[in-house]
């Protein structure tokens, strides 16, 4: 049989992170490309204003980080009921999504740092520095976003705990994501977009009521 498994609250937050991510990066305006040269850092830095609406974009992104931690949380329990006892694989997802938030939390003090004092004139090279921790930090969430990813899909294909096309799509984006971290500079961020369909589609499917639930199946080593 079929029943929501988690709170809708909870199963809400994979949904409520997207949406915010978008709105808080659509309010806070554009942002340099990963691979922008430092003249074009240090010049689109020089632009830029501590706005109402920046700060009003940020403080909406913050929230998105933290419906993240919440979206890990709720997905970690639910795969524990499909993969039985040890859980491993559902501890490593609610692990790695944990830290994609850290880390991208971690990296917020960099680029508050430059945009608080560009005004107040800033070294070049500093501004710079502080601007690719920033984007760097990003990028590596997309490789803490597949190890999140894969191992909620082994754990969805061999139990069926969730429908299994999550499970095939989230193995596929886990590659796509994890292959285009080296390149990250010159590929589009194919993973991440897949990613946010992924997690939407899984706060849906948890929404709905649509985990099986009638018995748990113990993941083979």
């Amino acid at each position: 049989m079929t029943n929501r498994i988690v709170p809708r609250s909870a199963a809400l937050s994979g949904i409520v992170a997207v949406a915010l991510l978008f709105i808080g990066s659509a309010l806070s305006g554009s942002s340099p490309d990963i691979g922008a040269s430092r003249s074009e850092l240090v010049s689109w830095l020089a632009d830029q204003r501590l706005t109402t609406g920046r700060y009003a974009g940020a403080f909406t992104e913050l929230i998105a980080i933290l419906a993240m931690i919440v979206f890990a949380s709720t997905l970690a329990s639910v795969l524990r009921r499909g993969e039985g006892d040890h859980a491993i694989l559902s501890n490593t997802a609610f692990g790695a999504g944990l830290l994609s938030a850290a880390i991208k939390l971690a990296s917020v003090p960099a680029a508050f740092a430059a945009l608080w004092r560009a005004k107040q004139g800033v070294n070049p090279q500093l501004a710079a520095a502080l601007l690719d921790m920033n984007n760097a930090a990003f990028v590596l969430t997309w490789a803490l976003d597949a190890v999140m990813l894969g191992a909620a899909a082994i754990v969805i294909v061999r139990s069926g705990i969730l429908p299994r096309w999550l499970g095939w799509f989230g193995a596929g984006t886990a590659v796509i994501s994890l292959a285009t971290v080296p390149v990250a500079a010159q590929a589009p961020p194919l993973g991440i977009l897949l990613t946010f369909v992924w997690l939407v589609a899984v706060s849906v499917v948890l929404v709905r009521g649509r985990a099986t639930v009638s018995h748990t199946v113990a993941i083979p080593a």
